[in-house]
């Protein structure tokens, strides 16, 4: 980075040089920063406190523009104001500066011609960068989108006590796909894990992928005798224990899927 030393000369030249190799020192961080990030990317601020949004900065269109807090609206738009000094140099010719500076403000819709967004479409940084970092059993944005653009959600379903096998009714409304689902079994003793049993995908066939070392996913009969599946589909969630298994006290599903 470029370093002007302000106070360290007793008289400092502040001419159109200076103030440009300022503007592109700054704009060289900015614009370095925006890639960084990308687009659609919140870097600060833009919480919803109670139906408003907080002053902060986001990145649209490889730039990062402030936002003035606002209510609420399904849109952002960006808003620009054009600035005009005029001047006179010795010669009596005019010259001007034109410059503007623009932000972001919600609104509920947009004009025509104009630059605007909607407001779902951006994540957090924090987000982006690293993913959501709890586990919770309400709904989350994992920050990311599906192939036809749709965004993928995740939660944990909170199973409990299973003795042998137990359903949840539309535990997911509105599910369309399922991506990706993750769930496990155990005991606790003392505070402690024990009996860990990871779950495994049961088949519309009614036939099971199973694990046991060191065979990997064989299929075996829906009288199997060891292990536990799940299923997930739009109305249903159900975690089942093989006969010669017995269930858990605490189970969970975690669940990737767009709706």
């Amino acid at each position: 980075m470029n370093k002007s030393y302000f106070l360290e000369e007793k008289v400092f030249p502040l001419e159109s040089e200076r103030l440009d190799e300022m503007q592109q020192t700054f704009g060289e961080i900015s614009d370095a920063m925006a890639k960084f990030f990308g687009d659609d990317i919140i870097i600060s601020g833009m919480k919803n406190e109670n139906g408003m949004i907080t002053d902060g900065y986001f990145v649209a269109q490889g730039r990062i523009i402030k936002f003035k807090k606002s209510k609420f609206q399904p849109y952002i738009q960006i808003h620009k104001e054009t600035i005009r000094t005029d001047a006179v140099i010795e010669n009596k010719k005019e010259f001007f500066d034109v410059y503007y500076r623009e932000w972001g403000e919600c609104a509920s819709n947009y004009k025509k011609d104009t630059e605007h967004y909607y407001f779902d479409r951006f994540q957090y940084a924090d987000t982006a960068l690293y993913g959501e970092k709890k586990y919770g059993t309400g709904e989350q944005w994992t920050g990311k989108y599906w192939l036809n653009n749709e965004k993928i959600y995740w939660k944990t379903l909170d199973f409990g006590r299973i003795s042998s096998s137990k359903y949840l009714s539309n535990p997911i409304p509105g599910l369309k796909l399922v991506i990706k689902v993750e769930g496990f079994g155990c005991d606790l003793q003392n505070g402690v894990a024990v009996n860990h049993i990871q779950f495994q995908p049961r088949l519309e066939n009614s036939y099971y992928p199973y694990y046991k070392a060191p065979y990997n996913y064989t299929t075996f009969p829906a009288s199997f005798s060891f292990g536990a599946t799940f299923k997930v589909t739009g109305h249903s969630a159900e975690v089942t224990y093989a006969a010669n298994e017995n269930g858990r006290a605490q189970n969970y599903l975690t669940v990737y899927y767009t709706k």
